[in-house]
């Protein structure tokens, strides 16, 4: 299902620095007509200052034009991130409403709601409850990809392997930390296939993925600069 959305009032929407500070982005996701139904579950991760202001910075380090995200839930991630990158024009996303029933709809509605007041530009918006129907259609590279999707080692590692077969610019995965499965499955894969890597500290920690040493080099520079900290992978080896 696609939307396309832009500031409907005909003026450009408030620019929004870069990076103003680290609760701005929790507030605006806050302000989305639509939550988690579960406040304790919530909670758990909406206020914490790692999680959606990390992602905030991965769209500013990065800058992506098009952006594709496994695992969307209610949109928060991908607020994020076009909030901090401010250039993003086009959204897919692919996630099965395991979670939440009706879920892919309800995160179109936050997209929305938020390109509405805050975005200067208009946003492309895809959903799909699969990675088959997502792959039946013919897509241009993605500049980011964002996998946040099943959490068991099987289900991460089709989700890694997806990832290799459309090449994403730059690949981040989430829980790595809070879930052992989920950085086994990325240690597992990163050795079999010959990439790089590195762990981010964030609030469930996210390891950074590239078949490209160099370029590698160049995130881990970037996320150190913008203040985080990194373990793993090429920080172990350098």
């Amino acid at each position: 299902m696609r939307g396309y959305w832009s500031n409907w009032a005909g003026t450009p929407a408030p620019f929004m620095c870069f990076y103003i500070g680290r609760d701005m982005i929790i507030d605006i996701i806050k302000e989305c007509p639509h939550r988690h139904p579960n406040s304790v579950e919530e909670s758990d991760y909406i206020d914490q200052l790692l999680c959606y202001p990390v992602y905030e910075i991965i769209g500013k380090i990065f800058s992506p034009e098009t952006f594709l995200e496994i695992g969307t839930l209610l949109g928060g991630s991908i607020i994020s991130v076009v909030h901090g990158s401010q250039n993003v024009k086009e959204v897919a996303f692919i996630d099965t409403e395991g979670y939440i029933a009706g879920s892919n709809d309800l995160a179109k509605d936050n997209i929305k709601y938020y390109v509405s007041k805050y975005y200067k530009r208009p946003l492309c918006c895809d959903s799909y409850k699969s990675i088959e129907a997502f792959g039946s259609i013919n897509h241009t590279q993605f500049d980011l990809m964002h996998i946040d999707g099943d959490h068991s080692y099987d289900g991460a590692m089709k989700d890694l392997e997806f990832m290799l077969r459309i090449r994403p610019k730059h690949v981040v995965v989430d829980d790595i930390i809070y879930i052992p499965a989920v950085f086994d499955a990325v240690k597992d894969f990163v050795k079999k296939r010959n990439l790089y890597w590195f762990g981010i500290r964030s609030f469930r920690g996210t390891a950074y993925i590239n078949v490209d040493e160099n370029k590698t080099k160049e995130a881990l520079k970037l996320f150190i600069e913008n203040g985080l900290e990194c373990f793993g992978g090429i920080v172990e080896a350098t």
